[in-house]
């Protein structure tokens, strides 16, 4: 941070981009002019920005890492329920014991969790349930640098 010899702390301009701040200038200074307090005690307004898109980073990151973390545990909760199932075929939805001692083992992840009544299917409903919504709710395209592409067209027009 940055400080000046006002008698308030007073930010000095800060690298926010301009198109921001000035989109988000002419409410902030009609709220600034509103105000009865003096304007050198607060923040500048392109620091009050560069403050609010640095904290929408940090949110939309924290959301995409725990969207991810809870999709990886929906795959692994339905892997174990599954391998305990191979592991003791009387779990299974057989009920029998085969002939080589072990259970039937799904060949896809699908098969696994296919019945929403069993509990791989409930773990691995809930889990990649709560994944997707923390991902779609922390608007990841619009929120970090290198996702966001802008308005113009990213691939040529095809005839």
């Amino acid at each position: 941070r940055k400080w000046s010899s006002s008698p308030g702390p007073v930010f000095r301009e800060s690298p926010a981009p301009a198109c921001v701040a000035m989109w988000l200038k002419v409410p902030l200074l009609a709220a600034a002019a509103k105000s009865k307090e003096p304007i050198h005690n607060h923040a500048s307004i392109q620091e009050q920005v560069f403050h609010l898109m640095m904290y929408e980073r940090k949110k939309c990151s924290a959301m995409l890492f725990f969207g991810s973390i809870f999709g990886l545990l929906g795959f692994a909760f339905a892997f174990a329920c599954g391998f305990s199932k191979f592991w003791n075929p009387l779990l299974s939805e057989y009920h029998e014991n085969f002939p080589s001692g072990y259970g039937y083992f799904p060949a896809i992840v699908s098969e696994m969790v296919h019945n929403p009544q069993e509990p791989a299917g409930k773990c691995f409903f809930a889990f990649e349930f709560v994944g997707a919504l923390f991902i779609f709710m922390s608007w990841y395209p619009w929120e970090l640098r290198n996702v966001y592409t802008g308005d113009s067209a990213a691939i040529a027009p095809v005839p």
